[in-house]
């Protein structure tokens, strides 16, 4: 059997798209956001439609990336880099908003679909993430400097990162 490369580069941008159309499923669904969305969700919520849904994710990300720094007490210019895997994923995220737009979406049949389908690809997109060295956008970043600096297990910053998340 021949085995395929897929490239780092690649599997970065399928990466940004997957995860994109994923959440861009899930949230047409209804069934609700994921810790991760739902703070940027709650910032489009509170503007009223001046900025997309997108754009709430990449300014909350820029906002969690200060936060990290001055938690930190230091900066990288690598992390830079992961906020512009945020602004990528903003601007694809609304572009998947929009196509998921024409999907029907009414009645609950419809809305399962769309929430497996959603949770397919974001799974898709988490293992194609792990096969790159591409900068992480800013949640994973946040929570891998954390554990690093800290050394404290990665699960345990994870799982306590969620938690506020959901709470907030």
């Amino acid at each position: 059997m021949k085995k395929y490369h897929l490239s780092e580069e690649i599997a970065y941008l399928l990466g940004i798209l997957c995860m994109a159309a994923g959440v861009a499923c899930v949230s047409a669904s209804n069934f609700g956001y994921s810790m991760i969305v739902a703070p940027a969700y709650l910032l489009f919520a509170k503007l009223g439609g001046v900025i997309s849904f997108g754009t709430a994710e990449y300014l909350f990300q820029g906002v969690l990336l200060i936060f990290m720094c001055l938690l930190l007490r230091r900066f990288r210019v690598q992390y830079l880099f992961s906020f512009v895997t945020a602004v990528v994923y903003g601007y694809t995220f609304d572009l998947m908003l929009w196509l998921v737009g024409f999907v029907p979406s009414e009645g609950l049949f419809a809305r399962i679909v769309l929430f497996v389908i959603g949770t397919a690809f974001i799974s898709i997109s988490v293992a194609l993430f792990v096969r790159t060295y591409l900068a992480p956008e800013v949640y994973e970043l946040f929570v891998r400097e954390l554990a690093v600096n800290y050394s404290i297990p990665f699960g345990r910053v994870k799982l306590t990162y969620d938690c506020i998340s959901c709470t907030f």
